[in-house]
């Protein structure tokens, strides 16, 4: 009766170890899901429909891509575990690149919700620049101008060459807010020496319509800084010599 208690048991065991060799183990998968969400603006910063943005993984072959629903929601399926970049894209949005997603797990959940604007849609008709008590004052008019109840938002490139534009710049700036027109921006002896310039250079600067919200981004092969939702409609650059 023992030996056949033995018998069993031994059976029960063998039985049960080839069960746990043959179930799988997920943490020893080689690709998973992932998932997301964006949030869409005007120009400005009025909210928008968050549905029909296209989001693609940068690089896939075939293309990995889904359109985003009403609450903003992507998901992709089956993908590889690596490191990727998504690109962002629908009409009069600027393109929108989301780099260094790490997805290293059955599922992942992209926790940065990028917050994407519309393209610009203001003009800049003059960018001038005067020398007062030993600071820079920048003006710049825009169409439609801002006014009170309307902001408008314009981004300045700087370079020491009258080609300076949003491709060949030395320094820029943030998006720049005003609800009055002109748009006034200052720039004291210690700002400009942040940007790399010293005093007695000329220096040259070029002011675009941009949005609240920029859709700025890396370019992940070149390191490239994009800006795609600048209005390329602008008054040709203006110079001034550093205090």
């Amino acid at each position: 009766m023992k030996k056949l208690s033995f018998l069993i048991l031994t059976v029960f065991i063998l039985i049960s170890s080839s069960c746990k060799k043959d179930e799988p183990n997920p943490n020893t998968g080689t690709e998973g899901s992932m998932s997301g969400m964006v949030k869409l603006y005007d120009e400005s910063q009025t909210p928008l429909p968050k549905d029909g943005m296209i989001v693609s993984i940068y690089g896939s072959n075939p293309l990995i891509s889904d359109t985003t629903d009403a609450t903003g929601k992507y998901h992709f399926d089956n993908v590889k575990y690596g490191t990727y970049s998504l690109i962002f894209t629908k009409p009069n949005y600027g393109i929108f690149i989301l780099n260094n997603i790490s997805h290293q797990t059955e599922h992942t959940q992209i926790s940065i919700i990028p917050s994407l604007g519309q393209k610009s849609t203001t003009k800049v008709l003059s960018n001038t620049a005067k020398d007062s008590l030993g600071s820079v004052f920048i003006s710049v008019s825009t169409a439609p101008a801002a006014t009170p109840d309307t902001a408008k938002y314009i981004r300045i490139f700087f370079n020491t060459n009258d080609m300076v534009s949003y491709e060949d710049f030395k320094s820029y700036t943030s998006v720049l807010i005003s609800n009055s027109n002109p748009i006034e921006y200052r720039l004291n002896p210690h700002k400009l020496e942040d940007m790399g310039f010293t005093s007695g250079e000329t220096v040259w600067f070029k002011s675009y319509g941009d949005s609240y919200y920029s859709n700025f981004h890396i370019e992940p092969l070149k390191g490239k800084h994009i800006f795609p939702n600048l209005n390329l409609n602008s008054a040709a650059a203006s110079s001034f010599i550093v205090p």
